[in-house]
């Protein structure tokens, strides 16, 4: 019966397409968007339900997050409207951005702002954008003037471990989020520790892992070897990747969960 509606779906299909070209783009580009894939920063309400949903439905409960990549604030700002009374750390090397966070929030002493850039060994790098302040910002001079963007901007930041980090803090945050446009695989890294005791962590994938040459194998690897399960945040609900395959290797900004087992 299956194989009987999926080849009358195709001949359908076929058949459209001969009187409307474009069809096969069109469909392609709303099934993905349905999966989740590609969705880019559109899906902020969605990410944070999503990763709650997984951390309890308690609104009383004072969650721990890292919100890693923070920019102008607007993950952090979804997450209050949803826990006001999460205790939220805000990582933003960026100093046009944070005086930005710093307005933002100014009112709110359970949001600490961190003027720092995370991965996998410290020091002082150049953090490359094409203008001040930009989401775009990133620890690699990203090659887009295919797209008519050039990273011609770049200021001087601090970088340092998330473990060397909570060797002051000691936490174990119930949900870390990182958006560090292709660096996410190197906070990791540099995360190995502070991850044993986190429940949550929320990841982008997308085109800046082209400049840093980083594959969604690489993080299927490192949290299944860690004891998370992986799920694609998508319109209709988290999708778990169950096993990996390289048509995950979408290079359109995608949102995933890893989510520690038990």
């Amino acid at each position: 019966m299956k194989r009987l509606m999926l080849a009358t779906l195709r001949f359908c299909l076929r058949s459209m397409t001969r009187l409307i070209p474009k069809l096969p783009s069109v469909l392609e580009y709303e099934m993905r968007l349905v999966q989740g894939k590609g969705a880019g920063a559109e899906t902020i309400f969605l990410e944070t339900t999503q990763a709650l949903s997984f951390l309890g439905l308690d609104d009383s409960k004072n969650l721990t997050v890292l919100d890693i990549g923070a920019n102008i604030g607007n993950y952090t700002q979804a997450l209050v409207n949803q826990r006001p009374n999460a205790q939220i750390f805000a990582f933003e090397p960026s100093k046009t951005a944070q005086a930005f966070l710093e307005m933002r929030f100014k009112n709110n002493k359970r949001i600490s702002l961190l003027p720092l850039a995370l991965s996998d060994e410290e020091g002082i790098r150049k953090l490359w954008a094409p203008s001040p302040g930009s989401g775009l910002a990133s620890l690699s001079k990203r090659k887009l003037s295919h797209s008519s963007i050039n990273f011609d901007h770049f200021e001087e930041v601090e970088v340092t471990t998330l473990d060397k980090w909570n060797e002051t803090w000691n936490l174990s945050p119930d949900l870390i989020k990182l958006d560090v446009e292709g660096h996410e695989l190197s906070v990791l890294n540099g995360a190995k520790k502070i991850l044993e005791s986190t429940r949550v962590v929320q990841f982008e994938f997308g085109g800046a892992n082209i400049d840093t040459k980083t594959y969604f194998q690489d993080f299927w690897y490192f949290f299944k070897d860690r004891g998370f399960r992986i799920y694609r945040i998508a319109q209709i609900g988290p999708i778990e990747i169950e096993m990996y395959s390289e048509s995950e290797e979408c290079f359109l900004t995608t949102n995933f969960l890893a989510v520690k087992e038990g």
